[in-house]
């Protein structure tokens, strides 16, 4: 946004996003050294191995 701001007026930025949807058995979410309460880690319960 910084660098898009020295560009004036005449920039453009222009932001897309995608939307995919999954059966259960198609999904597998997997959060690497991130806080516990990260993401969808939030809404679900979550299981601890033994």
């Amino acid at each position: 946004m910084k660098y898009l701001s020295t560009l004036g007026p005449a920039a453009k930025l222009r932001l897309y996003h995608e939307v995919t949807i999954a059966r259960a058995d198609e999904q597998l979410f997997e959060y690497a050294d991130c806080h516990p309460q990260t993401g969808m880690l939030n809404a679900v319960q979550t299981v601890e191995a033994a």
